[in-house]
């Protein structure tokens, strides 16, 4: 027996009950042909970690972090264009079209992948871990809630309106996967999501140490934290968790940004090519929609958008090509590789200092602010700058923000976070019109709809809200 028979068997327990497909109860009964029972598979040395890494690369598959989850953020916001929106599946929301069966149920079998991975791998160390060292048991199941968290964030963002989209946070939110074998679970609200993701990354951070960047450590666990509560508009909380997560970690370099190298300066906690051994190296297929042979791409950056930068910006050098076609000048977005093998830079240096500014301007630490603002800018090229209001300076941020993390999905949530937190009054730079062309911030178009086999596979479970933005 070998991880993959293993897998082989959760693709069955995973189409049946994780992903609530309707399936006769003798599927999760009877056990495949030569399948170890798990006493013999946890038996050799190291088996719970080759879960977790399974859990780690699941994470970085294309269709959940590797892909599809910033490329559904980033085609949402106003930072690109959509070439032939109607086929573009990602795009099909805004549009007033229901859903994209298939997108969206390979969105949530990539969230149901990495939590049953996870899930396995404590499972693993809690009933079979007597050949696991205590200090890798705890480390295990640390790394373990880390992912899990991971998974529940970014899936809850997407299927679920925002932190702030009613007063108590009562509204839906998405199916907690906490334990490998459940059957069927049905939508929590967003409150309890949140408390869910924030207690995982809380034991996460408490147990947690080490350095590096490919496997979760405690620097990971606290930015993961602070883009949680600055999700939530909890600006103190935030300032905390980022302050914490940036001690010791050095100012990255736009060249290595993305890179073919790695490790490299700045990156907090990214996804590699080649962390699972047996399952050779990959690519992340974000580039190609970029990036492709034709001569229109997939996903072009918006000409207000590339104008609003201006040409001295070193990440306007770096990241954006202007190419002037038959029909005008489009603007492709360069930052992904598109061949070889990358690492997938999903928490930074860079991210989380703005993150930082901008709790700190609502805090009105003005010196604390500008001084990350500055940073980040001067990296860019630029002089500092010497504002003194809190307002100006929150501004600043969000037009940093934009730019410095253009094409990584976190545009489309900072359109949702800052027009939560204007409707509630919790930001001293209120939008409450913040919308992308004319799709106001909490219109159903705004969340991706359930799959087909998740409604039907649950009588208990419910979709969301149909109609369309615009």
């Amino acid at each position: 027996m070998n991880l993959y028979n293993y897998k082989n068997y959760f693709w069955v327990v995973a189409a049946c009950s994780m992903l609530g497909t309707a399936c006769k109860d003798s599927y999760l009964e009877v056990r495949p042909t030569g399948l170890d029972n798990e006493a013999s598979f946890f038996a050799k040395q190291g088996r719970q970690q080759e879960v977790l890494n399974s859990a780690y690369r699941s994470l970085g598959d294309d269709n959940f972090l590797g892909k599809n989850v910033p490329i559904v953020n980033e085609t949402w916001s106003d930072n690109v264009i959509v070439v032939n929106p109607t086929q573009r599946p990602y795009f099909n929301h805004i549009l007033g079209q229901v859903f994209n069966d298939e997108f969206n149920g390979s969105l949530l079998d990539g969230m149901g992948n990495v939590c049953r991975d996870a899930n396995y791998a404590i499972y693993g160390v809690e009933k079979f871990g007597d050949n696991v060292s205590a200090s890798d048991k705890t480390r295990i199941i640390a790394e373990a809630k880390f992912v899990r968290a991971i998974a529940h964030f970014e899936t809850v963002r997407l299927f679920a309106q925002p932190w702030g989209f009613t007063a108590d946070n009562s509204h839906a939110g998405i199916g907690l996967r906490q334990r490998w074998e459940e059957l069927q679970v049905s939508r929590s609200s967003v409150s309890e999501t949140y408390n869910m993701i924030i207690q995982d990354l809380k034991d996460a951070e408490a147990n947690l140490t080490g350095s590096g960047t490919v496997y979760a450590t405690k620097a990971a666990a606290q930015a993961y934290l602070a883009k949680v509560y600055f999700q939530q508009n909890r600006y103190q909380e935030a300032y905390n968790a980022a302050n914490s997560a940036l001690a010791g970690v050095q100012p990255d370099s736009l060249k290595y940004r993305f890179s073919t190298s790695a490790p490299y300066t700045g990156s907090i906690f990214q996804l590699t090519s080649n962390l699972v051994t047996g399952q050779g190296l990959r690519s992340y297929n974000i580039a190609n929609e970029y990036l492709t042979a034709v001569i229109q791409p997939n996903i072009q950056i918006d000409p207000v958008f590339a104008a609003s930068i201006p040409a001295a910006d070193a990440r306007r050098k770096a990241w954006i090509v202007d190419d002037v076609i038959t029909t005008g000048t489009i603007y492709r977005l360069t930052k992904f590789p598109v061949s070889g093998q990358f690492n997938m830079n999903v928490l930074h240096w860079a991210e989380i200092t703005l993150l930082r500014a901008e709790a700190a301007a609502e805090l009105n630490q003005i010196g604390n602010a500008l001084a990350d603002l500055n940073a980040v800018r001067g990296r860019a090229g630029y002089t500092p700058l010497t504002l003194t209001s809190a307002a100006d300076i929150i501004r600043a941020v969000r037009t940093e923000r934009r730019i410095e993390l253009m094409g990584e999905g976190n545009r489309t949530q900072d359109i949702k976070r800052i027009g939560a937190a204007s409707a509630r009054g919790v930001t001293q730079v209120a939008d409450a019109n913040i919308n992308v062309r004319n799709a106001p911030w909490n219109c159903p178009g705004f969340v991706v709809q359930f799959p087909s086999k998740e409604l039907a596979g649950n009588p208990n479970f419910f979709g969301n809200p149909q109609g369309r933005c615009n």
